[in-house]
This record gives C-alpha cells, sequence and structure tokens, in this order.
C-alpha cells in the first residue's frame, strides 16, 4: 500500500472490512462452529442448605463457574455493555464501525486510541488464545460472525463471564465474586461493578491480591467513565471510590474433605453436587 494517502489506506481497509463481513454473512452456514459445547466447570459440594462443603477445580486447574444472566446483577450487566460493547445488541458479532474508526485511528495517528473487539470476538478469543496477529484478528471477525448465527445475545454474554480471565487460575465472574468478594454476582455494589469490569482487560498487573494499587487504579478508572456515561450519580461514584479492596483471596471451604472426594470422583462433571 505505499503511494497511497492516508485517507486513500483507510478506504481500502473499510472496503476490504465490508466485503469479508458480506462473504462471512452470504456463506455464515458454511463456516465451521467455533462452539463444541465442552466446556469444564469446577465441582460444588453443597450441604442441604446450600452451603458449600467444598470446592473442586476444573481437570485444568481452573476455578471456573458457570454464570447465568439472570442470577447476575443487571446492574453489572448495563455498566458491562456499556464499557465494552455498546452496540451488543444490535450488531452480529462485529462492530462494523468500531473496527473502521480503529482503521482510522491506527492510520492517521499509528496506534489505536479505542478499541474494536466486540463481546462476541473476545469469547471467541477466550475458547481458542492465539497470538495477536491480523491474520489470526480476521479469522476471530469470522468465527464471532459464525457464533452469533449460532447462539443468542444471552448465550454468548454468558459464555463470555463463563470464561474471562481475573488473575491467576480465576476464570468467569462468578468465580472472582467468590474468591475476591465471598459472595455470588446476584447483588453487587458500584464499586465491585467497577473491580470486575477492569480485572479481565489486564488480570495478572491487576489483580487484587498480587497488585493492590493497581487494582484500585483501574476500579477508580473504570469508576470514572461509569460517572461521565451517567450510569452512576456523583454521590454513588464519591461512596464507590471511598469502598475498600480486599487485598486477598477468599479460603475455600474445607468441610466433609473425604466425603466431598468421593462425590466428585463418582460424578466428575456434575458441576454441582448436593448431599443431603
Amino acid at each position: 500500500m505505499k503511494g497511497l494517502s492516508k485517507k486513500s489506506k483507510y478506504l481500502f481497509l473499510v472496503l476490504f472490512l465490508f466485503c469479508l463481513v458480506y462473504f462471512c454473512l452470504k456463506y455464515i452456514e458454511k463456516l465451521p462452529s467455533p462452539w463444541n459445547n465442552s466446556l469444564e466447570y469446577s465441582t460444588k459440594v453443597i450441604d442441604r442448605n446450600g452451603e458449600i462443603l467444598r470446592l473442586f477445580t476444573t481437570s485444568k486447574g481452573y476455578w471456573r463457574f458457570s454464570a447465568n444472566q439472570l442470577s447476575i446483577d443487571n446492574n453489572f450487566i448495563k455498566a458491562l455493555i456499556n464499557y465494552e460493547d455498546r452496540r451488543f445488541y444490535q450488531h452480529f458479532g462485529v462492530d462494523f464501525w468500531a473496527i473502521a474508526r480503529a482503521i482510522k485511528q491506527l492510520i492517521l495517528h499509528t496506534s489505536i486510541v479505542s478499541g474494536a473487539s466486540t463481546i462476541s470476538m473476545q469469547t471467541i478469543r477466550l475458547l481458542n488464545p492465539q497470538p495477536r496477529t491480523v491474520a489470526n484478528k480476521i479469522l476471530e471477525i469470522i468465527q464471532a460472525i459464525r457464533m452469533e448465527s449460532e447462539l443468542s445475545k444471552e448465550q454468548i454474554l454468558s459464555l463470555y463471564l463463563s470464561l474471562a480471565p481475573y488473575g491467576g487460575n480465576i476464570q468467569g465472574l462468578e468465580a472472582a465474586c467468590y474468591f475476591y468478594f465471598g459472595k455470588t454476582a446476584r447483588h453487587l455494589s458500584n464499586s465491585e461493578i467497577a473491580l470486575l469490569i477492569a480485572l479481565p482487560q489486564s488480570p495478572e498487573i491487576r489483580r487484587p491480591d498480587r497488585n493492590i494499587k493497581n487494582a484500585y487504579k483501574a476500579r477508580n478508572e473504570v469508576l470514572s467513565r461509569l460517572l461521565n456515561r451517567q450510569l452512576i450519580d456523583v454521590d454513588d461514584y464519591k461512596i464507590a471510590h471511598l469502598q475498600e479492596i480486599l487485598n486477598k483471596r477468599i479460603e475455600t471451604p474445607f468441610h466433609a474433605v473425604h466425603l466431598s472426594q468421593r462425590l466428585h470422583q463418582i460424578y466428575p462433571n456434575k458441576g454441582i453436587i448436593s448431599y443431603y
């Protein structure tokens, strides 16, 4: 593309992207599915009152609990979509305008000021991590469009919230809520919402049990954006800004050890095992 003006390069790349999207939409059913419904979750052994007796990681050592959008604080869902992918419910896996904006920024300023990855594209990347290259980004776009033809928006969001990285071997919103707050995702404070949005962007740098200063900084940056976008008011912002962040993980329960181990061996992939 040597010799072309910046404007010509921008128009060329946008046209290429448009053709790619058109191809995907036209031949979408012939593309391979990126989702095989084989995701493994951690096992919970609970008593008759629903109290956790013991938790087990996945076979690869992750803490990962299934996320159900109906059992997640709706304020978190609203804030997440507004922060990460404002047109999530309107696009078909790819936000054409966001990508066009990112390409323009790259050509005019030699850097991307705002990202273009949708929640669907991020989910693809979490399902099948690959090096960040142009070729892999194009493949990611294609797979995101394919996944949107197969799964509903709610299913994709739940999948993303089950896989998002939160530092170390913690994956997914429910696991993060348990280990950082000692609770479920059903009711979250504005401070907790902001931290949970900030962590997946740089989980190892921002994880509160290792880098508490970075965790505070990242949370406060998200709170500022939520305030600017009128998702919280000034009073809520001030309260959340002062709320402390726990600088260690919550310990996992260790009750009925031998019985829990035996039940886990008998039902290794059940997810939740109730002992009465």
